[in-house]
């Protein structure tokens, strides 16, 4: 079941429910990408006489939306609302107050932040990189696992009717076991531009360079979320833009490798 923010619908009745039914209750609503394109095609920018004008301009826009839905401009626009919209949500973050419920925002496919205890830090050849202050807040994380890229990639409970997999040529370059994958670099917002995020990529490539067995460092991110690609391009050297495939169902998702610094050295 899929709710929105009215705080209604996070009551103690609706969770009861969801408890003695087996419900799997998530804020993670899907309509809300569209509210983007919606916003910036009809109301951006715009000075409407009234609201009977501003009404008509957004049925206009819903006629011709619904005729053009794989248009390229429509694309893009849900893609940067569906990045800020996880962007200020924290959609990783997971609460299991109602274990039968399972009051959860993490999707299928990310077990790992569920399970960051058996996942990261007892797996020998994983890590998780955590930025705290002295208070004990953790303003920011970056992991690294021993899995490259699926063909196809992870599973979505809901498929694009048109899936575009990982090329099986980005899985056969990043075998799982040999590819260390840096993954859930996160910088809180009033945090950032202070070196973090490169510090701790720098440490987990150092871990990578430390454990036997690793060939390459590989990543995938999107790049709609604010300052994602000029940091990576940064760091990291592009491999392969899924942007013009439509793989991770229209997110735009770039490839990126970095190089395995010298075992004993600081990456």
């Amino acid at each position: 079941m899929i709710r929105d923010n009215l705080s209604a619908h996070n009551g103690k009745k609706i969770l009861r429910w969801a408890e003695n039914n087996n419900g799997y209750l998530c804020f993670t609503n899907p309509i809300e990408a569209h509210f983007g394109p919606l916003r910036q095609f009809t109301l951006a920018n715009s000075s409407h006489p009234n609201h009977t004008v501003q009404t008509c301009a957004l049925h206009a826009h819903m006629r011709w939306r619904n005729a053009n839905a794989p248009h390229p401009d429509v694309l893009a626009a849900q893609r940067k609302e569906r990045a800020r919209i996880r962007s200020e949500k924290g959609i990783r973050r997971c609460n299991r107050t109602w274990p039968a419920a399972r009051r959860c925002d993490v999707p299928d496919w990310h077990p790992d932040v569920v399970d960051l205890n058996g996942t990261y830090l007892r797996h020998p050849r994983h890590t998780l990189v955590v930025a705290v202050r002295g208070d004990g807040e953790v303003v920011g994380t970056t992991a690294l696992n021993s899995r490259g890229p699926a063909h196809p990639p992870h599973p979505h409970p809901h498929p694009h009717p048109h899936p575009h997999p990982h090329p099986r040529s980005l899985v056969e370059r990043y075998p799982s076991g040999r590819t260390a994958q840096l993954l859930r670099v996160y910088v809180r917002p009033d945090h950032r531009r202070y070196g973090l995020a490169r510090a701790m990529v720098h440490t987990a490539c150092a871990f990578a360079a430390a454990v036997p067995g690793y060939e390459r460092i590989y990543l995938h991110t999107n790049v709609d979320i604010p300052g994602a690609e000029p940091f990576w391009r940064s760091m990291a050297t592009e491999i392969f833009d899924a942007r013009t495939t439509g793989e991770h169902g229209g997110f735009g998702t770039v490839h990126f490798e970095m190089p395995l610094p010298a075992a004993g050295t600081d990456s």
